[in-house]
């Protein structure tokens, strides 16, 4: 452990020197997971973060002396996040630099707050206090925003409540979505949709009938239904599970799983040298080195895996089609042989773990199956229809799709702010 803590500390000052702290960081960081006491890596780190925070005051500067003060207040943010993050406070010239940059940058915030409370569109306003929160604490701005919330928080009630009209029947995403906007601009909106969720499903049914040919069938088959079962489980976290759903998926698996084993008899053999007394010509007799060939028995085992699985189903009239296909051929040897002078020792087989080989493929085809799923749900909501039933597809598609130009189009338009941006705000 400290000679590899020693080797992550030497690559990270390697780093440092060079001027790539962020880079050095990361060694430092790994450093310490293996050993949280390395005072090298404690103090590397706290010297490469400390020049990360210096240099990027310095591109703060550099940004806004290039009337960028949109990057420059960003990257001022960001620091100031780093360093609530990492515990760190600067000192000297340092925090001198930082405290006029926020001055730069508070009279840059007062300006925008001042622009964005004029907007129609309130998130705007509430996006950049979120964006910069840091930097307003900072400043001390809060008190001197609130002037603006009067407005805002109508804007915003007429918002939620353009928005309750969209909200019935199967339209669940909308539902969830209009009872956080509302909810936020503290406003009260009354809300109904159907009870049963015909769109998704309350959970995966696997129905298996796959044929086992292996020595042990009965583990074999413990294996796969362990492997359904987080199948199962692990589908609760896909886009298409909803606990009111009208019905459980089912899902055929199908396929057979084989593990033949043959074993015979064979002799190995190895050469030696061993010191033996010779009768030399002249009839005398010395000791020399002599090669001898050692002959001993073996067991040879030649194994033979395969498996092949296939599911089968259909997810709102969409096809569900998955196969894995595995084989492998293994040869080992075994033997009980003891014979020091060609350091020979007794050697055991080594088999094919056909449990755990089946376990992590299971593991993987989960992971795949999942994926698909993922894929299946985009085809069904960011296809033709994604401008169909008044923003409840918009929200489907934006679910697995974050970055759909088309709905962060539908968002900025209606919102000001893409997606990925009111996802954060209001929890998506």
């Amino acid at each position: 452990m400290t000679s590899g803590c020693a080797s992550l500390v030497d690559k990270g000052d390697k780093l440092y020197e060079q001027g790539m702290f962020q880079e050095a960081a990361v060694f430092y960081e790994k450093a310490l997971l293996k050993n949280p006491n390395d005072v090298e890596a404690t103090m590397g780190l706290n010297k490469a973060r400390n020049m990360t925070i210096d240099q990027g005051l310095i591109e703060v500067r550099m940004l806004r002396l290039a009337s960028n003060h949109t990057g420059a207040t960003r990257k001022l943010e960001n620091i100031l996040r780093n360093q609530k993050a990492w515990n760190t406070s600067m000192q000297g010239a340092v925090a001198m630099t930082q405290d006029e940059e926020t001055r730069y940058a508070e009279k840059w915030l007062r300006k925008e707050a001042e622009n964005l409370s004029q907007s129609p569109l309130p998130d705007k306003f509430r996006w950049f206090t979120h964006s910069y929160a840091y930097l307003i604490a900072n400043a001390r701005l809060e008190t001197d925003f609130e002037q603006y919330q009067p407005r805002l928080k109508e804007l915003g009630r007429k918002q939620c409540h353009s928005m309750v009209h969209d909200v019935s029947a199967q339209r669940f995403y909308m539902y969830d979505f209009v009872k956080k906007y509302c909810l936020s601009w503290e406003e009260h909106a009354s809300l109904t949709v159907d009870n049963i969720d015909q769109t998704r499903y309350q959970g995966l049914n696997t129905i298996e009938h796959v044929k086992f040919m292996t020595s042990d069938n009965a583990g074999q088959r413990a294996v796969l239904q362990n492997g359904l079962i987080q199948l199962e489980d692990q589908f609760k976290s896909s886009l298409w599970y909803a606990s009111n759903g009208a019905s459980l998926l089912a899902v055929d698996v199908t396929g057979d799983v084989k593990h033949k084993k043959i074993k015979r008899r064979a002799t190995r053999s190895v050469k030696y040298k061993t010191d033996e007394e010779v009768k030399l010509a002249n009839g005398t007799k010395e000791r020399r080195k002599v090669e001898k060939t050692y002959q001993y028995p073996v067991t040879e085992y030649s194994e033979k895996y395969s498996m092949r699985i296939a599911y089968r189903g259909s997810v709102k009239s969409q096809a569900l089609h998955h196969e894995l296909v595995k084989s492998k051929k293994h040869r080992t040897e075994g033997h009980n042989i003891t014979f020091k002078p060609a350091k020979i020792s007794p050697r055991a087989p080594r088999f094919i773990n056909i449990d755990q080989k089946f376990t992590d493929t299971l593991e993987n085809s989960n992971r795949q199956i999942l994926n698909k799923f993922k894929t299946l749900w985009v085809s069904a909501y960011c296809g033709q229809r994604l401008g169909n039933h008044k923003g409840e597809h918009i929200l489907r598609c934006g679910k697995a799709t974050p970055d759909n130009t088309y709905v962060n189009n539908w968002f900025t338009q209606k919102f000001g702010v893409d997606y990925e941006s009111m996802a954060q705000i209001y929890g998506l």
